[in-house]
């Protein structure tokens, strides 16, 4: 296999794959310390997730030669999953239950939306100045400058009410059964 020539496409590549492996990598260690937060994300920890990942981002474009780039694709791959867990999961836990489905739809809408408007700017842009304002024009609306977004109070939620939570199911209770009337005491209609 060393000794065949690869294929021009192949040749066009050039590090690409490398550079997804490693940011797969750093999503997928991303996702395992993501998974294993024990508690609801409080609004310091998605926005310094948001900053980390935008800073990390541009980190990426000015990076120098490919192994500084590696090393920052790895905290953007780990940025990218933990951003998008900890936005989910804050937006899931904040609305009401029957809403859950509606508010998920506009979040993917969004997101998915953006990139309709946002893709071809990058694209053009990079395409005219170069792959490293692609990564730059990405990483700027985490604009690390506004940490005030770290100093957001913890949510206010009202407490739920006492007793069973009226959106669950449960078992329903049995009746208390009373015997029949016989046919000899029903009474009588006016």
């Amino acid at each position: 296999m060393s000794r065949q020539k690869r294929p021009k496409s192949v040749q066009k590549l050039g590090h690409i794959p490398c550079k997804f492996t490693v940011m797969a990598g750093g999503a997928i260690i991303g996702g395992l310390v993501a998974a294993s937060r024990p508690s609801r994300p409080h609004p310091r920890t998605l926005a310094l997730a948001c900053i980390g990942w935008g800073a990390v981002i541009l980190l990426t474009g000015i990076a120098p030669n490919l192994w500084t780039a590696c090393i920052a694709l790895v905290f953007v791959g780990y940025g990218s999953i933990t951003f998008n867990s900890t936005a989910k999961t804050t937006l899931q836990l904040a609305s009401r239950p029957e809403l859950r489905g509606r508010v998920m739809a506009l979040w993917a809408m969004a997101w998915g939306g953006g990139s309709v408007i946002g893709a071809p700017l990058v694209g053009w842009a990079a395409e005219e100045f170069g792959s490293r304002w692609g990564l730059m024009i990405g990483g700027a609306p985490h604009d690390p400058s506004r940490p005030h977004h770290a100093a957001l109070p913890p949510p206010s939620r009202p407490h739920p009410p006492a007793g069973p939570d009226p959106g669950l199911i449960t078992a329903p209770t049995p009746c208390k059964r009373t015997p029949c009337p016989s046919p000899d005491s029903t009474p009588s209609r006016p």
